[in-house]
């Protein structure tokens, strides 16, 4: 699974603050990203309830790496999944935002063709080998 991150770069947060939770989000100028069913409401889990959090912004995208691009160059918060962001994190070019509240977490699915000619990479994920129930004969 991943977890879906709040990450703003250091410029944004000198120069807006940052949101110490959930509610604070109306304060700040936040990517929407039609990926999301909800686009304008962000998901947390707020003393062990869900909860969607209304965002506001004039930026709107269907790609979390256009969010986290927007993201990096200041102009906003970005709710982008880890894998999109953690390095990053990691290498200090955005900040991860409210780490400490739980956020939506997806399943990741593989899917791929029942094919001989699989690239190794592939034959070699855990993936892309099917539960033992569901293996067919080659």
């Amino acid at each position: 699974s991943t977890e879906i991150w709040v990450v703003a770069s250091p410029d944004y947060i000198a120069i807006n603050g940052e949101p110490k939770n959930p509610a604070d989000l109306q304060h700040f100028n936040c990517v929407r990203d039609t990926n999301f069913r909800a686009g304008n409401a962000w998901h947390f889990v707020v003393d062990g309830a869900p909860q969607d959090v209304a965002v506001h912004g004039p930026i709107l995208v269907n790609s979390a790496r256009s969010g986290r691009d927007i993201a990096l160059c200041g102009l906003a918060l970005a709710y982008c999944p880890d894998y999109v962001v953690r390095s990053d994190v990691d290498a200090g070019r955005l900040k991860r935002i409210m780490p400490g509240v739980p956020t939506l977490k997806l399943p990741i699915h593989a899917i791929h063709s029942n094919s001989r000619h699989l690239p190794a990479r592939v034959r070699a994920s855990p993936a892309s080998s099917p539960p033992a129930a569901t293996r067919t004969a080659t």
